[in-house]
């Protein structure tokens, strides 16, 4: 619920003066994030900005700002009975990092981050200047007013083409796993995945748009979707960012799109990036009504 938003770096204005690990600010939507680098945070080595490279847009509390990480894994819900205490290695631990997640019987270990520990409103206000940090109750109301005129979707890419699903309708991001086959399964679905004791059909969206099939890859990802209480696995080609823009941007689809989607699988396109940049947005229930079949 921290996370606000995922992008790709920005262009951003250095500070003099801050500390070693702020890497400048940016202004997103008229609002000024200072941007946080993780590795630099850690005392990690600087690494250079790759295309992996990813802005987490987080609420740090009476504040907004932009964690930079190596990459994006995926997106989890994990029981809270397998996190536990951070040991007490050095006087500061439980500040930034307030527990390990457990998964895999062990196996994988995830450290917790508390971003509100992070900066403090006083380093905030020296970033952003003599304006307060705090908004006043007229300014909230006019973020939400702005929210409430704002798409929020996570995009993912198949080829060279970039489509979106609305945020609201996606659970999880999971990096590829095993994959049951089923017999006499409809071509465009690739079998069943074991999700915490939940039998979930997974759809291949390259076959079921007709494209070429590709082989599988580090950056192959499943969005797990809910539309109209089913719960699907989306199969696709690496997973961008999750992003908010204006509904102003959106655009009705023609009859047939150039990437060969037919209109029915798209509600709208999102022009950014003055049209540079095209999202195609998904109609979720129209692709996965094959889940009535299933049922």
């Amino acid at each position: 619920m921290q996370v606000k938003e995922i992008i790709r770096v920005p262009e951003f204005m250095k500070v003099p003066n801050c500390e070693e690990y702020v890497e400048g600010v940016v202004s997103i939507r008229n609002n000024l994030l200072p941007i946080i680098n993780l590795r630099t945070f850690f005392g990690m080595a600087y690494k250079e900005i790759t295309d992996q490279t990813r802005v987490l847009v987080v609420d740090m509390g009476d504040f907004t700002a932009g964690i930079m990480v190596d990459k994006v894994l995926e997106v989890l819900r994990i029981h809270g009975d397998i996190i536990q205490p951070l040991p007490r290695f050095s006087n500061r631990a439980g500040e930034q990092l307030t527990g390990v997640a457990k998964l895999n019987n062990g196996k994988r270990l995830i450290m917790l981050l508390e971003p509100r520990n992070m900066i403090s409103v006083e380093q905030f206000e020296q970033l952003h200047g003599s304006r307060d940090a705090r908004q006043d109750g007229d300014e909230t109301k006019t973020i939400e007013r702005q929210k409430m005129d704002e798409e929020h979707l996570v995009t993912f890419r198949i080829d060279s083409e970039e489509y979106g699903i609305k945020i609201k309708a996606v659970q999880e991001i999971n990096r590829m796993t095993e994959i049951t086959r089923i017999p006499r399964a409809p071509y465009y679905i690739d079998g069943i995945v074991n999700l915490r004791g939940n039998i979930i059909p997974v759809l291949d969206l390259r076959r079921f748009f007709g494209l070429a099939e590709k082989e599988l890859t580090d950056t192959t990802r499943i969005i797990i979707v809910d539309s109209v209480g089913v719960k699907t696995g989306i199969v696709v080609d690496s997973v961008s960012e999750v992003l908010r823009f204006d509904r102003s941007l959106i655009e009705l689809p023609r009859d047939i799109l150039n990437s060969g989607v037919a209109k029915d699988y798209v509600e709208g396109i999102g022009k950014l990036d003055d049209g540079n940049r095209m999202i195609l947005i998904l109609n979720l229930d129209k692709i996965l009504s094959f889940t009535d079949m299933l049922s």
